[in-house]
């Protein structure tokens, strides 16, 4: 059996009661206080967290950030008694996974918390089994691209591969599939899951990765292969695919 995990809930004691009903099997739940939560955000053991700021809206949105500074790879849940479309764009922009406006149906809750568990148990294993020094770069995508496509999609792919050191934009991803842009983005998250600008992302990534494992090329140099418009973007985005720095993955990659 694996090791459990941890779910750990920010909220002031009047909240906390209303968590006691989750029951996620074989987890470990944790409960700290809203009120003085910076105290306990360093070497927090959570796998996944949950802020509740009830009607403090700017309190939690400040907790939010600072721990998303010190634990920038844990998912946060964002939960608050404030549905405004402010508050919610900026627990997006603070780092939050999801924002969840009350009152709550637990069901729903504890769905999500074993969704983000099984993502991260999937990262683990695919880290677990990491060997990036390979010719050729794999997507990581809910759909086998070795698959039978559709045209359009092959002819996006191509396009978008032949031209990462390019500024690549949908209009011209739109217009390599000969579609409109509104038919051709939706057909093609239909087949791929995602969005065409979030899978130009992974692409560019995928091939970061490659060029980081078996290139002597600087990063600087690396970002720019990949059509990064600075360094700096590249390393953040990055880091938000794969949890460490260029220079780390490097590192890794090259002891292997």
């Amino acid at each position: 059996m694996g090791q459990k995990e941890t779910i750990i809930i920010y909220a002031d004691k009047r909240y906390q009661q209303l968590y006691h009903g989750i029951d996620i099997k074989g987890e470990k739940i944790g409960f700290y206080p809203f009120r003085g939560a910076s105290a306990y955000i360093k070497d927090c053991p959570a796998d996944v967290v949950l802020i509740d700021c009830g009607l403090k809206s700017a309190a939690g949105l400040n907790l939010l950030k600072e721990f998303k500074e010190v634990n920038p790879h844990i998912p946060v849940l964002f939960l608050t008694d404030d549905d405004s479309r402010e508050v919610a764009v900026k627990a997006f922009r603070a780092g939050a996974r999801d924002f969840l406006p009350k009152p709550i149906n637990l069901t729903e809750l504890e769905e999500e918390i074993v969704s983000l568990l099984q993502l991260k148990r999937s990262v683990r294993e695919k880290r677990s089994s990491f060997n990036p020094k390979v010719s050729e770069y794999k997507i990581d995508l809910p759909l086998n691209l070795t698959a039978k496509l559709p045209a359009f999609l092959l002819q996006t792919i191509r396009y978008m591969e032949e031209n990462l050191g390019q500024k690549i934009r949908l209009d011209d991803c739109a217009r390599a599939a000969g579609l409109s842009r509104y038919h051709f983005s939706r057909r093609f998250k239909k087949y791929l899951g995602m969005a065409p600008m979030k899978f130009l992302g992974v692409l560019r990534i995928s091939r970061a990765k490659v060029l980081l494992a078996n290139d002597k090329l600087n990063v600087c140099e690396i970002a720019t292969k990949v059509g990064a418009n600075a360094v700096s973007t590249f390393c953040t985005q990055f880091k938000r695919f794969t949890g460490m720095t260029p220079n780390t993955y490097r590192q890794l990659a090259r002891k292997k």
